[in-house]
């Protein structure tokens, strides 16, 4: 779903879907890891214990791993 598809050549039996996001899409994945998909950029507040807080901004599509202690806030995400 999120790899580019000139890499690899989608079989003509197979039905091509395509799905507009408007606000960023999170999928919990094991060992505290989140995958997401973010449309637009995307402000992200970070909470750690023992630290200040930390802003940071989420563009595109990554996998995001948060230490144990630590969290995420956000329009889409907490």
């Amino acid at each position: 779903m999120l790899q580019p598809t000139s890499v690899w050549l989608i079989p003509q039996s197979c039905t091509q879907r395509i799905a507009g996001l408007k606000e960023t899409l999170w999928i919990p994945l094991r060992d505290n890891k989140r995958m997401y998909v973010a449309p637009v950029p995307e402000r992200l507040k970070v909470l750690c214990i023992g630290q200040k807080p930390t802003d940071i901004e989420i563009t595109g599509s990554v996998v995001l791993t948060f230490l144990s202690a630590c969290t995420g806030y956000g329009n889409s995400y907490n």
